[in-house]
């Protein structure tokens, strides 16, 4: 979350709103009433404009891109910028602001400011609904406020087999709105296993998967939880473990968070490397035993481990449209 200061105490905007009734004048002031807006609104809404401002030029992005990025026309975005708070349309600043990673400094502006978040149309976006555990809790986030990310937003993720070499990974685009379970189903299509083993997510140390009377500790039920509440924000990374035995650690990277585009269906993966590894292989080390002796014919277990994989095994090998296949059995 930002360290900017979300908002001027109630006294500073007073004071800062008799200055600008004085500096603007009695006609300028009268056209402002006129259309309803009140001075002290204005001084409300300006952190999140010179936030938003201050976050695109941070990122390098003009806001030419960031309205290509959106889809938008790029004066919806300069009314935002330039603190129009009237002329703003309550989706675009929603996915605005989701672009530029500022779900927990709109949470709590929100907050702070309801009366006026209602009044602009994004006061739903304060309301609570509790943290999912392992969600950063400081700040106004203690007070259980939803993320100002709209569901519909689809994240862009990277997902490599940790300590592979060399990397075997996956990118994947899948709906913000996936639940932990539907999104361990697209791992494990992406990847190319067979979903025969036990798995769970570990976010912030917390271990996510599907309690059982089983499990040797307690695990938060992963089917009550989204992809956008545990990971808000680009960047934002977290492992997926399969296989307790053979131990797959994925680490799964939130390269980007996008609009939707209305002609592709998600889940869907795009870029690739390197075969999955065989079922019960013995992990990472154990795939490492096995491709050696593949690739030598005289190795003592060459026959009996190309017999085991079925007579063919070819570590490059990757088909993207056989794994969007399996992508679309996800509903």
């Amino acid at each position: 979350m930002s360290k900017r200061k979300v908002l001027s105490s109630e006294s500073d905007v007073k004071v800062i709103a008799k200055i600008m009734r004085a500096v603007l004048g009695p006609d300028l002031m009268k056209h402002i009433d006129e259309q309803g807006i009140q001075v002290e609104d204005i001084i409300r809404f300006m952190p999140v404009q010179k936030e938003i401002q201050a976050s695109r030029e941070s990122q390098g992005m003009s806001l030419k891109d960031a309205a290509a990025r959106l889809k938008v026309r790029q004066y919806k975005l300069r009314d935002i910028e330039s603190g129009l708070f009237s002329r703003i349309e309550p989706e675009i600043l929603n996915v605005y602001c989701g672009l530029l990673g500022l779900g927990g400094f709109m949470e709590s502006w929100c907050w702070d400011n309801r009366a006026l978040a209602d009044k602009i149309g994004i006061g739903r976006f304060a309301e609570s609904h509790g943290n999912p555990p392992g969600v950063p809790a400081s700040g106004q986030e203690k007070r259980g406020l939803s993320l100002v990310r709209s569901p519909d937003m689809i994240y862009q993720l990277k997902i490599t087999l940790r300590n592979s070499r060399p990397p075997i990974w996956r990118r994947v685009l899948v709906p913000g709105k996936f639940s932990l379970f539907k999104l361990h189903q697209a791992i494990q299509a992406a990847m190319g296993w067979t979903d025969s083993h036990l798995h769970q997510f570990i976010i912030d140390n917390q271990r996510y998967s599907i309690p059982s009377p089983d499990d040797w500790e307690p695990v938060i039920d992963e089917r009550r939880y989204f992809l956008n509440q545990i990971a808000p924000r680009e960047k934002r990374r977290f492992i997926y473990e399969y296989d307790f035995g053979d131990d797959w650690e994925h680490l799964i990277l939130v390269e980007k968070i996008l609009v939707p585009d209305p002609k592709v269906k998600y889940p869907v993966c795009t870029a690739g490397k390197k075969a999955c590894p065989p079922e019960d292989v013995g992990g990472v080390y154990g795939y490492a035993d096995f491709l050696e002796a593949l690739r030598d014919p005289d190795h003592e277990e060459h026959d009996s481990y190309l017999e085991w994989a079925g007579g063919e095994f070819d570590p490059d090998a990757l088909d993207l449209d056989e794994i969007n296949r399996e992508l679309r059995r996800i509903r």
